[in-house]
């Protein structure tokens, strides 16, 4: 983890400390930029600038999220039927299921995990900081007020933590409309002459009016990272702007910032500058780096059922007679005993005997 400052004057000295209290110097951490080594613990930054006098900066506070499965339990069942599994985390972290050591799709959330079973299976569990990251529905939004529009917008989003975009909503007037989508790192502004260093990551219709992009997958790190959203046969709705790299819209982990409209495509039919700026009108939905633990197996076990035997297996009787058939195998294995068919039997249930009118 990186850390920077401007100063013109002076010395410095990067400190650090564990409770916010106590603070001391990290050895040989004296210029304007500072490179932690592996953190392990919760540690809280700041900089110390000197001459005459000391000034500290404000304090950066850099919390270490260590998600754990403490214990399980297993469930077991006899022949078949619902198991009850149980996980138990650190304090202050969810629990997620999962149906194997590896994949990314999930079972369920929380504790326990209830489910039915055939047969042993593995299940497995993990500790995560939340439920929600990680899980493509994050959502920011400009607004979809509209007010102007033409063929394409340029704008920026300055990413302050580490997402991955896997679409977009936009405000595209007429359903089945074509829409490209570029990107490249870096601001927008004096790059929209030509493609070059631009990079296509969608080129396809979109369904429906203020539509959906989705499969873009696209990793976003911290900084600038510009997109051009544009529609060859026009289409596209935003809304006029004032402030050229203005927020429009943020969340703790990016802003989306004001920039230009196009009526054409690279080079061509730029609305805005010098005096102007267009908003983009759309959502931009991504994902969040989860922090998990490793995953534990918890297992279900299905032991077999006891077989049931019955005495006599076959019998000859005379005509209006009845015999009695009695559980001979199996009685210290089960509490209930039903007979079927139900046809002829004076009994329907009981584990010792039954009688036949036939």
């Amino acid at each position: 983890m990186s850390f920077s400052s401007i100063f013109v004057d002076g010395s410095l000295q990067w400190q650090s400390s564990t409770d916010n209290v106590n603070f001391f110097d990290v050895i040989g951490q004296t210029g304007s930029t500072y490179t932690t080594g592996l953190i392990s613990a919760d540690t809280y930054i700041r900089l110390k600038a000197f001459c005459a006098d000391s000034a500290y900066s404000n304090v950066k506070y850099v919390k270490v999220n260590n998600p754990q499965i403490l214990s399980t339990i297993n469930d077991t069942v006899c022949g078949q039927g619902n198991v009850s599994l149980q996980a138990t985390a650190n304090p202050g972290y969810f629990i997620r299921w999962y149906a194997d050591s590896t994949s990314g799709n999930y079972l369920t959330n929380g504790s326990p995990y209830n489910t039915f079973v055939t047969q042993t299976d593995t299940f497995w569990v993990a500790a995560l900081v939340d439920t929600l990251v990680g899980s493509g529905g994050d959502t920011l939004t400009t607004t979809f007020a509209g007010g102007n529009g033409a063929n394409g917008n340029f704008f920026d989003v300055n990413v302050t933590s580490p997402v991955t975009l896997t679409g977009m909503r936009i405000n595209n007037n007429t359903a089945g409309a074509v829409c490209e989508v570029w990107y490249r790192s870096g601001t927008h502004v004096g790059f929209e002459g030509s493609s070059a260093g631009w990079t296509q990551i969608y080129n396809g219709p979109v369904a429906a009016a203020q539509g959906y992009v989705t499969g873009l997958n696209l990793p976003l790190s911290n900084g600038v990272t510009s997109f051009f959203v544009f529609l060859p046969a026009g289409g596209i709705t935003y809304t006029n702007g004032v402030n050229l790299g203005g927020v429009v819209a943020s969340d703790a982990n990016l802003p989306i910032l004001e920039g230009y409209g196009t009526g054409g495509t690279f080079g061509s039919g730029l609305f805005g500058p010098p005096t102007s700026t267009r908003i983009w009108n759309g959502s931009l939905i991504y994902s969040v780096p989860n922090c998990v633990s490793a995953r534990v197996p918890v297992i279900a076990v299905v032991n077999p059922a006891p077989s049931v035997t019955v005495s006599p297996t076959a019998s000859t009787i005379c005509e209006n007679s009845s015999v009695t058939i009695n559980v001979t195998g199996g009685l210290l294995d089960y509490t209930n005993f039903d007979w079927a068919p139900a046809t002829g039997l004076d009994v329907t249930s009981g584990p010792a005997l039954l009688l036949l009118h036939l």
